[in-house]
């Protein structure tokens, strides 16, 4: 369903950093973009409120990409959206907790934009707004297709998060048999051994119980919200699901406060709005005092253009429970 979306999305990934950058030798071997970060990616229908049957199919991808160029690393957000067999580029990306607001584009005209919010229907995402284009407005539905964390990006992730916190990776530590990395989690060394522990294990508890924890600070990629939307329909009491009710409900419930997910999440809004703060600025001042450093990406923790555009970047083995 999504493959020609993502065949889209990763000729856009790899044309646009080259012509920022300018234009390539013969002999230079060309970028490859990496997704970092996938944020909408979905399928659904437009509709225009004043003819019923003035209807449109769907279809949209944006996500994070970075691309390393000339030994230059460029990351932007990116996306392609179709309303049935026109194309438009989307840009000047806005995401917030639950939200987008972007403008479309046809070639370098801009002609349109999307304003929408993801609302949490059951077990399914649905991204709910309007879409103007050529001077028309329709009222569109998107539901967000399924995309579980691989093996190789849940390692990576949890890589990262055991950079930020270290002390919570321990049980992972005690995983991979390694009596030194369990006393010393902040060994750079260790924060290898537990990625390649998870890598090799992802379904591992102790690598799922950090990916999830690395997600509620990450609710703006697309596989951690299937993460944790699987996993908190029956651990809906746990402080993580409550975080994630009320983060990806935010800007839905604003403007629709009675909907039931809307009274959910005011209720759990009450008990950890201080926790989210707390651990927001906890991971800000992380950043700030230099405890982070980027590690390097490698081909060997990324998705290959040739798998986005085979469509292999929407189906995957592993889950996201």
């Amino acid at each position: 369903m999504m493959k020609k979306i993502f065949a889209v999305l990763a000729v856009l990934l790899f044309v646009m950093p080259v012509f920022a950058q300018g234009q390539l030798s013969a002999q230079t071997t060309a970028p490859r973009p990496v997704i970092k970060k996938l944020a909408v990616l979905g399928k659904g229908i437009a509709t225009n409120p004043a003819d019923l049957m003035d209807f449109k199919i769907v279809k949209i991808g944006i996500g994070n990409i970075k691309v390393s160029l000339l030994g230059e690393e460029t990351e932007l957000m990116v996306g392609v959206l179709f309303l049935d067999d026109d194309k438009y580029k989307v840009k000047d990306i806005v995401l917030g907790n639950g939200s987008i607001e972007a403008n479309l584009y046809s070639g370098d005209e801009k002609v349109g934009s999307i304003s929408a919010e993801s609302v949490e229907k059951g077990d399914t995402e649905v991204w709910v707004g309007t879409i103007d284009v050529s001077g028309a407005t329709y009222n569109t539905y998107i539901l967000g297709a399924i995309r579980k964390v691989r093996a190789v990006e849940l390692a990576e992730n949890i890589h990262s998060f055991c950079e930020l916190y270290p002390a919570k990776c321990v049980a992972v530590a005690k995983g991979i048999g390694n009596r030194y990395c369990e006393k010393n989690p902040k060994d750079p060394s260790c924060r290898e051994k537990i990625k390649t522990f998870c890598k090799n294990n992802p379904d591992d508890q102790r690598c799922k119980a950090i990916f999830k924890e690395y997600c509620i600070d990450n609710l703006d990629d697309a596989r951690c919200r299937y993460a944790l939307r699987v996993y908190c329909k029956n651990h809906p009491d746990e402080e993580r699901c409550k975080i994630f009710l009320v983060q990806t409900t935010e800007q839905y419930c604003l403007k629709n406060p009675q909907a039931t997910v809307c009274r959910k999440a005011i209720q759990a809004r009450k008990l950890v709005k201080e926790k989210i703060r707390a651990r927001q600025l906890e991971r800000l001042q992380k950043i700030r005092s230099g405890q982070v450093v980027n590690p390097p990406i490698t081909n060997e923790t990324v998705e290959s253009e040739q798998e986005i555009t085979d469509g292999q970047g929407i189906t995957t083995d592993e889950t996201g429970d």
